[in-house]
């Protein structure tokens, strides 16, 4: 048993209940890369690269995409489809080259958003399909359709890409 609040009674009519966590809209987001970390794979023969994504602007900001790249893995084609993902999401932040990961942070792109049906095991969720820059105009932003055009400060001045 855990006191709360110093022994203060907990009344629910004053609180707000937490966001639903269903799955988002499919639209593009205005996203930045929160968190990023190599991890080894479940098999223990090769290591995939973390992305955690934080919508960053409109109704869903605050809600988190992620994404794993195959960076080092047996099957070459996986490895292929990841480093183009990777060379989206670099050229997407402005830049042509990395070296580590936290050289994306903070860096305000849009990323293209689809539903992932649901399996056995899993609830439907997000999956991400495309990057591209973000125009600071606040044109190709969110599938909502909203956007404060708001731009961190550190971040390059790009162009707006389509994904056609």
């Amino acid at each position: 048993m855990a006191k709360l609040f110093g022994g203060e009674k907990f009344d629910t009519r004053n609180e707000e209940e937490m966001e639903s966590f269903d799955a988002l809209p499919p639209g593009d987001y205005v996203c930045r890369i929160k968190k990023s970390e190599m991890k080894e794979n479940k098999n223990k023969n090769g290591h995939y690269l973390s992305l955690q994504f934080e919508v960053s602007e409109g109704k869903k900001k605050g809600r988190i995409l992620f994404s794993n790249l195959n960076l080092d893995h047996p099957n070459s084609d996986a490895v292929a489809m990841a480093r183009k993902e990777l060379t989206s999401i670099v050229k997407a932040c402005g830049k042509t080259s990395v070296e580590d990961s936290e050289e994306l942070h903070g860096i305000d792109i849009v990323c293209k958003v689809v539903k992932k049906a649901a399996t056995a095991n899993y609830p439907e969720g997000n999956e991400i399909k495309g990057y591209k820059a973000y125009d600071e105009s606040g044109s190709g932003s969110e599938g909502d359709s909203e956007s404060s055009g708001k731009k961190e400060e550190s971040a390059p001045k790009k162009k707006k890409v389509s994904f056609d």
